[in-house]
């Protein structure tokens, strides 16, 4: 409709509910969608219709603590992530353990780290083009196997012993 009114040059920028499997669909069905805004839908999940952030306590005067509950449950103490992987470098999957496990290892990474601390940011703000590359770099070691939409099996997260 724009070509034919001789505007070539006007892009067209779909957002408004979109997520990976909309997106899917618009680009397979030919839609001549130039760019898209993927907001909500990146930080909800179908079920929980907002996104919903809790502040746990896990540690008071140098002590793990937890909260009992029999709805819900949580590990006392500081936590950590540690990702495994391959001799290739591909991921093998994520245990979550306290923070002061043992060495992770030649073939694990810890995945958290301090960010902010007495309200100061500890490291400078990374760049898009660096988070694109971060981005690119850990896609590229995920078993292929999971990088379909329909992927049949999921990523492994278990916690530690």
């Amino acid at each position: 409709m724009l070509d034919d009114a001789g505007l070539p040059f006007v892009q067209i920028f779909a957002s408004g509910g979109l997520d990976e499997f909309a997106i899917e669909s618009l680009v397979a069905s030919g839609a001549p969608i130039d760019g898209f805004g993927v907001g909500t839908k990146v930080g909800t999940s179908e079920d929980a219709p907002y996104t919903d952030f809790v502040y746990k306590m896990v540690k008071y005067a140098r002590r793990p603590i937890m909260k009992l509950s029999d709805e819900k449950q949580s590990i006392p103490g500081p936590k950590q992530v540690f990702r495994e992987f391959d001799q290739n470098r591909t991921f093998r999957g994520d245990i979550i353990g306290c923070e002061p496990d043992a060495d992770p290892g030649d073939q694990t990474e810890l995945l958290l780290r301090v960010v902010m601390e007495r309200g100061k940011r500890l490291q400078p703000k990374t760049e898009l083009e660096q988070v694109r590359a971060h981005f690119e770099n850990q896609f590229a070691r995920l078993p292929t196997e999971l990088k379909s939409l329909s992927a049949q099996k999921a990523y492994p997260v278990t916690l530690s012993d």
